[in-house]
């Protein structure tokens, strides 16, 4: 299956597919390695030339699953020239320890590659491309996850408590602050959107909204958008606001509107 996903891919990911086949050529020859999964835009089908290679390795855990990254870090050499890489051990509740490694080859293709101790066995992701599964862990119809309400709240507080912090920074003539802020709380608010649309994985939010088919912009985003300009960075704060809570009831599944959002409100209309 992954050969035939392989040749199938346009031409314009050429260098992409060289890679991949490098990954699964890799992995065959590391018997501690047991799968192998392409996601991302690449998996979805939406990729372009510009798109990186999204990978994740699981490897067998005998007490030490970092021992397998040597061997893995010695293949990755040996598919192409590498122009530079960085690692980076981390943890989360859903693979608790893993590490991840990007990777610059110099005919310009990025890898973010994860590895961690690899699964019994589950469902795909909907994203996911199986191209290295010897023992036929991944199977089934791919994991619909929807965000759950208290993810959708902890977007809303997001934005408001970011959106407080820029009435704060205005408050100090911070407007480098205020911008940030206010960046940030920009991108809470396209993960509700992305909730409102019901666009797959709403947690990577502009990013989820585009990669759906003839999506929609959050009509007046534009309003959000301001310079380094005192009283254009309040209405921006304001508008983002607005949409803030004009979006909440779509998505807030019958949650009622946080008392926050008036308070927010209030410091920022203090302002003007």
């Amino acid at each position: 299956m992954s050969e035939a996903w392989l040749r199938d891919l346009p031409a314009e990911l050429a260098p992409q597919r060289a890679i991949i086949r490098g990954l699964i050529d890799q992995a065959k020859s590391i018997a501690r390695v047991r799968v192998v999964v392409v996601g991302c835009s690449i998996g979805r089908g939406n990729a372009d030339a510009l798109s990186d290679v999204d990978a994740y390795v699981g490897v067998t855990d005998d007490g030490d699953w970092r021992a397998a990254l040597p061997a893995i870090d010695a293949g990755l050499a040996k598919i192409a020239p590498i122009q530079d890489l960085h690692h980076q051990f981390l943890s989360d509740a859903k693979r608790k320890d893993y590490r991840h490694t990007f990777v610059q080859y110099e005919d310009g293709v990025q890898v973010d590659l994860v590895v961690s101790p690899v699964f019994a066995e589950r469902r795909p992701d909907r994203d996911w491309v199986v191209v290295y599964d010897p023992d036929g862990r991944v199977f089934g119809e791919p994991e619909a996850r929807d965000p759950t309400p208290e993810q959708v709240r902890t977007w809303m507080f997001g934005g408001l408590g970011r959106l407080s912090a820029a009435a704060k920074y205005l408050t100090r003539g911070s407007l480098w602050e205020a911008h940030a802020v206010l960046e940030s709380a920009r991108a809470d608010l396209w993960r509700l959107w992305a909730v409102a649309i019901a666009a797959p994985d709403p947690q990577f939010g502009i990013t989820a909204v585009l990669d759906v088919p003839g999506a929609r912009l959050l009509p007046g985003i534009e309003r959000t958008i301001a310079p380094l300009d005192r009283a254009k960075l309040l209405n921006a704060s304001v508008a983002c606001l607005d949409l803030l809570t004009e979006l909440w009831p779509q998505v807030s599944r019958d949650q009622p509107m946080p008392p926050f959002a008036e308070r927010v409100r209030e410091q920022l209309v203090a302002l003007r």
